[in-house]
């Protein structure tokens, strides 16, 4: 069975397919800027991953793989990027044994911008190896905005199998899918996976872009890519079962979610700046979640990597993790305590993660805790 597939060139052939990420905010800018010339000026090699055009460009996680050997040394790079333009690292969830989201922030006034760095090494879902990270960067090359590539084929496989794993296919995932299988040399290696009928559903979903069918096909191109034979042998594969319980463990003993409680102030004031700093500080978190006695919080979304802001009456587990106190200040307006209150949180973040991962140096000198808006709960 063969495959065929004209190559084109989307904006001139095909525009309603070209894929045109939303412009990032001028803060964001900064911070990915910085990302992309710290991970120049440490010379190891790395490539941004799973989009079509300028992934920076895009309002959303930057995707890049590295090598195994020098994955440890992605916190301390990302947290000089960040310190580099007044900004900080916030925030690192290890999502599989080698695969991190980081949350770099830079604050302006009563604005935060925030960067979403999801480092890997092997890309590993569930504890399975799919791709090296020799596999992501052979072929890498620079793009024309000074950061690096995989090669295109490598692109389309690497995010073909990652939708597909994951089952979600919405309506930018299926342009990107799009745009990296018609950039692709030769799509036939990102198909190799599958049975050579299955592989040609794809192809002709893909080449007719029709996206029904490929939604159709999901369910069942995950059940077969899963049975395919692992590309580790025993050993490996017992070893990789005993980090990924490891890792499990890690983020039940140290959860990256945080308890805000607010305190002071009348009802509707406490209520409104919740409401503020859940707006804010969410995509420095996976969830966020304002708890009221109707709604309480839960410990498992603290784990899950949950923002929950509380009246002062509504903090549970307080013994077990600590959380962040915020102070109304009466004679500040509404602006400010917002301010002071996004400050001190991300200041605490920022503190938290440096001894976390056990990073050489602070960000930036730390702040007393006992001015501006809180003080650490114990």
């Amino acid at each position: 069975m063969t495959f065929t597939r004209e190559r084109i060139t989307q904006s001139a052939r095909n525009p309603r397919l070209a894929y045109h990420p939303v412009p990032q905010s001028p803060l964001r800018h900064k911070l990915s800027s910085a990302f992309v010339a710290t991970l120049n000026d440490s010379r190891l090699p790395y490539c941004l991953l799973g989009a079509p055009e300028n992934p920076l460009a895009a309002n959303s996680d930057v995707d890049f793989a590295v090598h195994s050997g020098d994955y440890r040394h992605i916190p301390q790079l990302l947290a000089s990027a960040a310190a580099s333009v007044g900004g900080q690292l916030v925030q690192a969830i290890e999502h599989e044994t080698t695969a991190t989201y980081f949350a770099l922030a830079l604050q302006q006034h009563g604005r935060v911008a925030f960067l979403h760095p999801d480092c890997t090494a092997d890309y590993r879902r569930q504890g399975r190896l799919w791709m090296s990270s020799e596999e992501l960067l052979r072929g890498s090359w620079r793009a024309p905005g000074g950061y690096y590539r995989p090669a295109p084929d490598t692109d389309f496989k690497y995010y073909l199998t990652k939708q597909v794993l994951k089952q979600s296919v919405t309506d930018g995932q299926w342009r990107k899918l799009l745009a990296l299988y018609q950039a692709a040399d030769d799509p036939r290696g990102a198909l190799s996976w599958w049975r050579l009928p299955t592989a040609a559903q794809i192809d002709q979903s893909l080449r007719h872009h029709d996206r029904q069918a490929f939604g159709n096909l999901v369910p069942h191109l995950r059940r077969e890519l899963i049975q395919t034979p692992s590309t580790e042998g025993v050993v490996a594969r017992a070893s990789s079962c005993a980090f990924e319980t490891a890792r499990v463990v890690k983020r039940l003993v140290n959860p990256t979610g945080l308890f805000v409680r607010i305190r002071s102030g009348s009802p509707e004031q406490r209520s409104k700046l919740a409401g503020n700093l859940a707006d804010a500080l969410a995509p420095a978190f996976r969830h966020s979640s304002v708890v009221a006695f109707s709604n309480p919080a839960r410990l498992r979304t603290l784990i899950e990597s949950t923002v929950v802001l509380a009246h002062d009456q509504m903090v549970p587990f307080r013994k077990l993790y600590a959380g962040v106190d915020i102070h109304w200040q009466p004679a500040a307006t509404t602006a400010q305590n917002v301010e002071w209150a996004i400050t001190s949180i991300l200041s605490h973040l920022a503190q938290r993660t440096v001894v976390r991962l056990k990073l050489q140096s602070p960000l930036s000198p730390p702040m007393p805790l006992d001015t501006l808006a809180h003080t650490p709960v114990s």
